[in-house]
This record gives structure tokens, sequence and C-alpha cells, in this order.
């Protein structure tokens, strides 16, 4: 029996620009870069602080208790921010590294966005999708 991966890599080389990548979170939560998850329960944290609540690590918890229903991303960053530069602000720290993360290797490019990367320069591959909002793969 031929290993998936290898047979995977001749098709790939025989048909150049056939296939497309599909990338989710966990290739840039390995880099440091929070899911959308993530996001949202440490937004629910700082919304709790902000209103002086001790949420004794169950902030999604809390939220739906305040709020009377699960906090939802879209929703939670309309109420936070609702103008778009206010978003950009609020979510870069999430995406873009800090002094200290940038000294830790954290939020750049792993080696799976650079074989993905050179898989595209030599056009194997010619379509990304992705649910992605950073730019590791830019």
């Amino acid at each position: 029996m031929i290993d998936p991966v290898t047979a995977l890599a001749f098709s790939i080389h025989a048909s150049p620009g056939v296939y497309a990548v599909l990338l989710g979170s966990g290739v840039s939560n390995a880099a440091g870069i929070p899911t959308g998850w993530e996001i949202v329960q440490d937004l629910a944290a700082r919304l709790a602080v902000a209103e002086g609540e001790d949420v004794a690590g169950d902030a999604v918890g809390w939220y739906a208790t305040r709020h009377g229903t699960e906090p939802d991303y879209d929703v939670l960053l309309e109420e936070l921010a609702p103008r778009p530069a206010e978003r950009n602000r609020l979510l870069r720290s999430y995406f873009e590294p800090s002094e200290e993360e940038a000294k830790r290797g954290l939020k750049r490019p792993t080696k799976a966005h650079s074989a993905i990367a050179d898989l595209v320069r030599r056009g194997f591959v010619r379509v990304i999708v992705t649910t992605n909002f950073d730019r590791l793969l830019g």
C-alpha cells in the first residue's frame, strides 16, 4: 500500500495548479495566533473585568448568564468596537506580535506557512481558501 501523503505529493506534482489548499485556524494557532473561539473567550473575560466582575475562569458562562446568550464573535465585536477602525485596533494584538512575542518567535509564519507559500510560488497551488484573519501567508 502506498502512503497517502506520498500519493498526494505525486498527484500534486503531476497536476500543478489543480489542487487548492483549505487552511483553518490550526496552522496559525501553531504560530501563537488564537482561534476565533479563543478570541471570544478573551474578549468576554476582558468585558467582565471592565464591568468589575470576577468570572472565576468561566467568562463564557458569565457572559451567557449576564447577556442571556452565548457570546458570538461578530456580535461581541460589534458591541465592543462598532466602527471598523476600532475593531482593527481591538483585534490587532491578537494577530500582530508584541515585542516580547516577536522575541519568542510567535505570530510569525511557521514551516507550514512557508511550505504552502512555496507550493504557490512554484505553481503547484493556485487557490488558498482560509478562515484565518492573520497575514502569515502574506
